[in-house]
């Protein structure tokens, strides 16, 4: 949630490597690409990313946008919770 994120997209990918993780390629300053995974939080924005888009998050904040031709697509990072009772400890 602290990181703060502005990278271009370059490419996505299933890294089988490492536990199946889906991660972006993404664009480093000096042109250099390099790999960005992301965790089942972000399924909907890994869905709906493509090549071309700027990945985008403010520090301290939970939502995510993908900017795609001056449109700007906002995602809130669900981290799906669920609620301990004794039902769920049997």
């Amino acid at each position: 949630m602290n990181s703060q994120i502005n990278e271009l997209i370059t490419g996505k990918f299933i890294d089988k490597r490492n536990h199946a993780t889906p991660s972006f390629w993404v664009m480093q300053n000096d042109s250099s690409s390099s790999v960005y995974g992301v965790n089942h939080y972000w399924d909907e924005i890994y869905e709906n990313a493509e090549a071309g888009d700027s990945l985008i998050k403010n520090s301290n904040s939970m939502v995510v946008t993908l900017k795609r031709n001056g449109i700007d697509l906002d995602f809130l990072i669900d981290i799906k919770c669920e609620e301990k009772t004794s039902s769920n400890n049997m």
